[in-house]
């Protein structure tokens, strides 16, 4: 409720009162603005529209208390659409871009805003763990699910399972590339989120840049990222790997064979870079694992 709580404080009076009286309101995971539209709500349930429509003025207001009245310090996430509030929830936005030598320089009259709560579930990884390590050596993950199935929420208290310990395992040295600010929610270079007491973390950061300078300054035994997606991901992978680093990461799908359509991930699997691929499934607000591959994509027992 706390971190609601923190959340209700940015809105203005009028959407806070059209709040009032929703009975699953701890269940919200989005609140959807669209200028001259209605509010709209998603929970782990459904979603539903408010008898509230959105103003310009609401979006600007939300926009400022969450930047604590200087969007201009906050330059650099405005131009990538999204700001991190205190507690590690995220608001995301969409307006006219402000071109400078045709490049996107920020961004002004928004339209619409996505207000994402950060939930931090601990122990819901804790399915996973017998899969990702053998005889006490972590393995490389990667795990694959379709948008919204909990891939961040399992990331993030992977990352903090792996960095404390356990199982009697002691925790290892951790970096952790945030590249969309998503895992850690830092606020001003501070993760708001518990991502392990041996967690060093790049927010916002390139993975293709970020894995070297990791490995160089802290020498991590296993390195997380969010969703890879491209050559320059699986070239960064290969580096990580090529150092003798364990890595675990995310990738969007829902099936082998549509994994096996992306040549970058064809690339990876030829390479070996992982391990384990980990197809979770989110099924009435509980993840779970749909099937397992191992490096040489041949089916693994779900016990």
């Amino acid at each position: 409720m706390q971190m609601f709580d923190s959340i209700i404080d940015l809105l203005p009076e009028s959407i806070k009162n059209a709040l009032e009286g929703i009975t699953n309101i701890n269940s919200v995971e989005e609140i959807r603005l669209r200028v001259n539209r209605p509010i709209e709500l998603i929970t782990f349930e459904k979603k539903f529209f408010l008898d509230k429509t959105a103003k310009k003025e609401d979006i600007l207001h939300i926009l400022n208390m969450g930047a604590r009245n200087s969007l201009f310090a906050r330059e650099e996430e405005i131009r990538n659409g999204f700001i991190t509030v205190k507690g590690g929830s995220r608001i995301g936005f969409t307006g006219q871009a402000v071109r400078l030598d045709g490049n996107v320089k920020s961004l002004c009259n928004f339209n619409s805003l996505n207000i994402r709560f950060a939930r931090e579930i601990k122990g819901c990884a804790s399915f996973i763990l017998p899969y990702i390590h053998n005889k006490d050596k972590l393995l490389s993950c990667l795990f694959i699910a379709p948008p919204g199935a909990g891939k961040t929420t399992l990331l993030r208290d992977l990352t903090r399972l792996i960095s404390n310990g356990f199982d009697g395992t002691q925790g290892i040295k951790t970096g952790l590339i945030d590249e969309r600010g998503e895992i850690a929610a830092c606020l001003e270079g501070i993760p708001q989120l518990d991502i392990g007491l041996r967690t060093d973390v790049l927010d916002n950061f390139p993975k293709a840049q970020g894995v070297m300078l990791l490995i160089r300054t802290m020498s991590p035994e296993v390195i997380i990222t969010d969703e890879i997606g491209g050559e320059s991901d699986y070239e960064a992978l290969i580096q990580a790997a090529s150092c003798g680093v364990k890595i675990i990461a995310s990738a969007h799908g829902e099936c082998i064979e549509e994994l096996l359509s992306k040549a970058y991930i064809n690339k990876i699997i030829k390479h070996r870079i992982f391990d384990r691929y980990l197809f979770i499934q989110r099924s009435n607000n509980i993840l779970k694992i749909k099937k397992i591959y191992s490096s040489s994509l041949k089916e693994v027992d779900v016990f």
